[in-house]
C-alpha cells in the first residue's frame, strides 16, 4: 500500500512539475494574443485562443495550488465569453477592462513561476485507496494537464480510466463500451454550452444507465440549471479536490451499478435459460428466467426488463404470439424482443420479425454473440426511451410531472401571455430544507433517493403543472389568481409535501420545505432571468426556515426595441430538433428566430413577434432567418455532414416581393453543395391554396437548389391530397386535430387514406403536441415516425456561427 500511494504521489507531483514547467510558454503565447487583438484588429478566432488559454487555467490553477490563477482567469474567461457575443463592435471601455483583467492574469502567472523557483509548498494528494475494479470512467476535458490528474486519482481508486480532449473523440468508444461514468467539462474552446449541447448525444450512444458529470470553474445557478434541463447527474465545481472527486465518483457509480441492464429469458428449456442467465448476470446485467408465457406476462410488469429473451416454440402459446400480446399492450409496445430459437425456417423468422422482434438468434449461440445482442438491444430501446421523452410533455419519472422540456415551452408561453392585470400567473420553485444536510451526509447517492421520495410526494400532494428543475428543486406554475390566493396554494401545497419524512438507508430525514413565488406580470424579462430571482428568492427562504413563503414580482426591464429597423444586431436563431424513431436517418431541425435581452438572454417570442407583424417587418424577419439557415448548411457544415433545417414563411412574406426575390436570388446563386444537405420552408396548408402560383414558383426554385416544402396544419381541409400532389413537399406536419385522432387504436376511413397516399409518396409526415408515450405508440402503429417536440436548444459545434451577424 505505501509502495502504491508513493507511486501515486509522484505521478501528480510530475504533472504538477509540468504544469509549472509550462507557464513561461503560458505567459508568452498569452502576451501575444493579447497584443495581438488590442494594437491590430479584433478578431473572433483570435479571442477563441485567448478564452481557450484563460478557461484551461481556470480549471486547473487552483487544482494545481494556484487559487490567485484560477480566480483571475476565470474572470477573464467570462469577460471574454461576453465580448464575443458581439465581437464585430468592442466598446473602448470594454477592450480597457480586458486589458487590466490580462495584465492581471500575466501578474499571477509570473508571481506563480516565482514561489515555485523558490521552493513550492506542493498541493496535498491523496493517499487512500479502493481496492476492487470499479469499472471504466470516461472523463472529456480540454486541459491536458487536468486530464493527467484526474487519471491518476480515479486509476489508484480502482477505476480504469479514458481521457479524451473533444467530446465527438469520445463517440467511437461509447458505441461499443459502456461506462459506468462520463465526466465532462462544461466549456469547450469556441463553444458556449457544449456540454449541454453534447450530453443528448452521449446518452444515445451508451443509455440512460451511464451517470454524467459536468465538471466546471463556475458555480453560478445558470450553469447549474443548464447541465440539470441537458440531464446531467451532477455538478462538479473546480479546483477539484482530490477525496471530494473520488467520493463523488464512487457514489455515482454506486447508485448506477443498482440501476444496470435488466433482461429477462422466457424459455421452458430450463437449463438452456440458467445457462443464460448466468452467462449474462457474469456481464453485469441484471437477469432472471421463467418457463411459460403465462408466468413471463406478471414478470414482465414486476421485472421491468430492458430487453426480453423469447423462445420461439413454447407451451400455452409460442413466442410469437405472446410477441404479438407485448406489441399490443402499451406498456411493453417499445420493449426490445430477441427470439432465440432453433426454428431456422425463412417464414418462422418472417412471422417473428412481423410480431415486432428486434433480432432473431439462432441456437446453439455463443456468450459473446448472446451479450453483444442484448446491449445493442438496450442502448437502442434507452434510445428511443430518451427521444420520447424530447417529444413528450410526460417526464420520463412519470408520477404526474412535466418533461422540463414542456415546463419551459409552457413557462415562455405563460411569460409572452402575462399582462397588467390584477390576476396573474405565477412561477414557483419549491426546495427541501434538509437537502444541504443530505448533500454533506450522504453526497449523490442522498440526493437521488430524496429525489425519488420528493417524486411520489408531489403525486400524492395532487400537486399540478411541475417538473424537477434542478438537484430536488421543483418547478410549478400556477394558473391566473390574486397574489393571495397564490400565497394560500403554495402554503397548502408546502404542506402536503411534509405530511411524511423522506429516509435515507433507513434514517428519517425532514420533509420541511420553503418555496419563492414570482407573480407573472407584463415585462421584457428572459425566462433565465426570472429563474435566478426565483431561485435568490428561494435560497433566503430556506435559510428563513421551513414552511417559509416568499413571494415578489418580475422585474421590468427596457421593451424590445422594434421601432425604426428589425433590430438585427440582438436577433439570435434556435433550433427545435425533429426526432425521428427509425434508423439511420439525417438530422432535421427547425429554425426558429429569438431576440436577446442586454445580458444576452433569449427572450420568449409571442409579443417580439407581435410588434414584428404590426409593423409588417416578418418578411425581412422571415428573409434574415432563411439566411442564416442557408449560410450554416453552405458554409458552416462538412459536405459529407448530413443536415435539413427547416424555416417558416408567413403569409404575409409571401406576399412580400422583398422576400421572394432573397429567397430566389440566393438559392440560385448558391445551391446546396450535397444531396445529404436539404432547406426546406414551411408553409400552412390553407397558405398553400391560396397563395399556389407564388408557393409553386418557391417550390420549383427549392428543388432546384436542393430543397424542398414542409406543408404544415396537413389534413386540415379536404384539400390535402390535392395539396400533396400538386408541391410534392417533403415533409408535412400534421394538424394537431388530425394527430389526436390517429393517437387512437383505430382509423377513421379518410384518415387512412390520407396517410396511406401521403406514404406512398415518400412524404416523410410529422407530429407534433405529443402528450405521452401512449400517444406515441399510437402514432407509430400508423407508420409515422418523425416527432416534433418542445426541445428548443442554441446551436451547437456544428451550428455556432449560425447565430452570429454576418
Amino acid at each position: 500500500m505505501e509502495h502504491r500511494n508513493k507511486q501515486l504521489e509522484e505521478r501528480i507531483r510530475s504533472v504538477q512539475r509540468n504544469f509549472i514547467a509550462s507557464l513561461p510558454d503560458t505567459i508568452i503565447s498569452l502576451d501575444i494574443r493579447w497584443k495581438t487583438l488590442r494594437h491590430t484588429a479584433w478578431d473572433s478566432q483570435g479571442a477563441q485562443e485567448l478564452q481557450s488559454i484563460a478557461h484551461r487555467l481556470a480549471g486547473s490553477g487552483g487544482t494545481f495550488g494556484f487559487p490567485d490563477i484560477s480566480r483571475t482567469a476565470a474572470e477573464l474567461d467570462v469577460s471574454l465569453g461576453d465580448a464575443l457575443k458581439n465581437h464585430e463592435d468592442i466598446p473602448p471601455e470594454k477592450m480597457v477592462s480586458l486589458e487590466r483583467q490580462v495584465d492581471d492574469l500575466l501578474c499571477v502567472l509570473k508571481s506563480a513561476l516565482t514561489t515555485a523557483a523558490v521552493g513550492f509548498d506542493e498541493f496535498p494528494v491523496l493517499t487512500s485507496r479502493v481496492e476492487s475494479s470499479q469499472g471504466l470512467i470516461v472523463v472529456i476535458d480540454d486541459d491536458a494537464f487536468l486530464l493527467e490528474r484526474i487519471s491518476a486519482l480515479l486509476e489508484d481508486a480502482g477505476f480504469s480510466v479514458a481521457t479524451f480532449t473533444d467530446p465527438a473523440q469520445a463517440v467511437a468508444l461509447l458505441k461499443v463500451q459502456q461506462p459506468v461514468l462520463i465526466l465532462l467539462d462544461l466549456m469547450f474552446p469556441g463553444q458556449r454550452w457544449p456540454a449541454f449541447e453534447v450530453i443528448a448525444d452521449l446518452r444515445g450512444e451508451t443509455g440512460q444507465r451511464t451517470p454524467v458529470a459536468v465538471i466546471s470553474g463556475r458555480a453560478d445557478f445558470r450553469s447549474r440549471l443548464q447541465a440539470t434541463r441537458a440531464g446531467a447527474d451532477a455538478y462538479l465545481v473546480k479546483p477539484l479536490d482530490d477525496r471530494q472527486l473520488v467520493e463523488a465518483v464512487t457514489q455515482l457509480v454506486a447508485r448506477s451499478s443498482t440501476d444496470r441492464w435488466r433482461c429477462l429469458v422466457i424459455d421452458d428449456d430450463e437449463v438452456l435459460a440458467q445457462q443464460l442467465v448466468e452467462w449474462l448476470r457474469k456481464a453485469h446485467i441484471t437477469a432472471e428466467w421463467v418457463s411459460s408465457p403465462s408466468e413471463s406476462w406478471l414478470q414482465v410488469r414486476e421485472f421491468r426488463p430492458d430487453v426480453l429473451i423469447l423462445d420461439v416454440n413454447m407451451p400455452e402459446c409460442n413466442g410469437i404470439e405472446f410477441a404479438t400480446m407485448l406489441r399490443q399492450d402499451i406498456n411493453s409496445s417499445q420493449l426490445p424482443i430477441v427470439f432465440l430459437t432453433s426454428d431456422n425456417a425463412e417464414l418462422t423468422r418472417r412471422d417473428a420479425m412481423a410480431a415486432g422482434a428486434d433480432d432473431y438468434l439462432l441456437k446453439p449461440i455463443n456468450r459473446e454473440a448472446l451479450i453483444k445482442a442484448v446491449i445493442a438491444r438496450a442502448r437502442l430501446g434507452k434510445r428511443i426511451q430518451n427521444q420520447v421523452g424530447l417529444i413528450t410533455q410526460q417526464a420520463p419519472e412519470g408520477g404526474g410531472g412535466l418533461s422540463r422540456h414542456f415546463f419551459f415551452n409552457e413557462f415562455e408561453r405563460v411569460i409572452d401571455e402575462a399582462d397588467d392585470g390584477a390576476v396573474q400567473s405565477a412561477l414557483v420553485l419549491i426546495g427541501l430544507v434538509a437537502i444541504p444536510e443530505v448533500l454533506a451526509n450522504y453526497g449523490a447517492f442522498g440526493l437521488a433517493a430524496i429525489h425519488e421520495q420528493l417524486i411520489t410526494h408531489l403525486s400524492n400532494a395532487k400537486v399540478t403543472t411541475w417538473s424537477m428543475l434542478g438537484e430536488n428543486i421543483v418547478g410549478v406554475l400556477l394558473s391566473r389568481a390574486t397574489p393571495s390566493e397564490h400565497q394560500t396554494s403554495v402554503k397548502g401545497m408546502l404542506k402536503r409535501l411534509a405530511a411524511k419524512p423522506y429516509h435515507i438507508n433507513g434514517k428519517e430525514v425532514d420533509s420541511g420545505a420553503c418555496a419563492a413565488v414570482l407573480h407573472l406580470r407584463n415585462s421584457q424579462t428572459a425566462a433565465a432571468s426570472i429563474l435566478l430571482q426565483a431561485e435568490q428568492m428561494l435560497s433566503v427562504a430556506i435559510e428563513t426556515g421551513v414552511g417559509t413563503v416568499l413571494d415578489g414580482f418580475v422585474g421590468t426591464s427596457e421593451a424590445v426595441e422594434t421601432t425604426g429597423r428589425l433590430p438585427i444586431e440582438r436577433l439570435h436563431v434556435v433550433f427545435q430538433p425533429i426526432v425521428s424513431m427509425a434508423a439511420e436517418n439525417r438530422p432535421v431541425s427547425t429554425v426558429l428566430a429569438r431576440i436577446a435581452d442586454a445580458e444576452g438572454n433569449l427572450l420568449p417570442a409571442g409579443k417580439f413577434l407581435s410588434a414584428l407583424e404590426k409593423r409588417g417587418w416578418l418578411p425581412e424577419l422571415d428573409a434574415w432567418v432563411f439566411r442564416k439557415a442557408h449560410h450554416v448548411l453552405t458554409t458552416q457544415i462538412a459536405v459529407d455532414e448530413a443536415q435539413c433545417l427547416i424555416v417558416h414563411a408567413s403569409p404575409r412574406s409571401l406576399n412580400s416581393a422583398i422576400y421572394h426575390e432573397t429567397v430566389l436570388t440566393i438559392l440560385a446563386e448558391h445551391p446546396m453543395r450535397s444531396k445529404l444537405q436539404s432547406i426546406v420552408i414551411a408553409i400552412p396548408e390553407a397558405v398553400a391554396i391560396t397563395h399556389r402560383n407564388m408557393v409553386e414558383k418557391l417550390n420549383h426554385a427549392l428543388n432546384a437548389a436542393g430543397g424542398g416544402l414542409m406543408i404544415t396544419n396537413y389534413g386540415a381541409s379536404a384539400s390535402s391530397i390535392n395539396v400533396l400532389q400538386q408541391l410534392n413537399p417533403q415533409y408535412v406536419r400534421l394538424d394537431e386535430a388530425l394527430t389526436r385522432r390517429l393517437e387512437k387504436p383505430e382509423y377513421l376511413p379518410a384518415d387512412r387514406t390520407l396517410i396511406d397516399t401521403t406514404t406512398a409518396a415518400n412524404t416523410m409526415i410529422v407530429a407534433s403536441g405529443i402528450e405521452n408515450a401512449r400517444s406515441v405508440s399510437g402514432l407509430w402503429a400508423k407508420g409515422i415516425r418523425w416527432f416534433q417536440g418542445y426541445f428548443i436548444q442554441e446551436p451547437n459545434a456544428m451550428l455556432a456561427m449560425a447565430s452570429e451577424n454576418e
